[in-house]
């Protein structure tokens, strides 16, 4: 049994579909549910280099975070997210004091 890909669900939703715009909009919605996201783990001096131009979010979910992306330094605790701009030509994230940084990518 194959798994049903986005393309397999619009099709069998388009022949009940009334309006076009509705279907668009469920489209939309859906794709943008499909974005992965990552969760890692750092320990005590490990650091994670991000590569430039990606547009990364990092959201904290355990733990201290030092980041860093062009000449700018941010301490980030449990639940605050920051986006990284593509413009940023990469980033650098790492754990701040003894516990393990446990994160979000996406």
């Amino acid at each position: 049994m194959s798994t049903p890909t986005s393309n397999m669900v619009f099709e069998n939703f388009a022949c009940s579909a009334k309006n076009s715009s509705i279907l668009q909009k469920v489209r939309e919605g859906f794709t943008a549910s499909l974005k992965p996201t990552l969760r890692l783990a750092l320990l005590y001096r490990e650091e994670l280099v991000f590569p430039g131009n990606s547009g990364w979010r990092i959201k904290i979910l355990s733990g201290k975070a030092w980041v860093t992306f062009k000449g700018q330094d941010f301490l980030l605790c449990n639940d605050e997210s920051l986006d990284i701009p593509k413009t940023a030509n990469g980033a650098i994230i790492s754990a701040v004091g003894n516990d393990a940084l446990f994160f979000e990518v996406s």
